[in-house]
């Protein structure tokens, strides 16, 4: 095995690693904050607000996308 395809494969496995880590920092608030809920009884809520928070990301997402499309196709 040649050195650059040695590092080609390292630094695909460092970014692998990477990747599982953010994962897993935001999977585990989530799975804490479900648990938490969950003990406490507040299940249905805890829904009702991840919901209503991606409900906001998205219409967000979509009101600049509008807003900067049709800015872009008027230039």
């Amino acid at each position: 095995m040649n050195r650059r395809r040695l590092v080609s494969i390292l630094w695909l496995s460092a970014g692998v690693v990477v990747l599982v880590l953010i994962f897993l920092s935001l999977i585990s608030g989530f799975l804490q904050k479900w648990l938490w809920m969950r003990q406490l009884g507040y299940q249905a809520i805890f829904w009702r607000i991840w919901f209503i928070k991606w409900s906001l990301l998205v219409v967000s997402f979509v009101c600049v996308f509008v807003y900067l499309a049709v800015n872009f196709h008027l230039v």
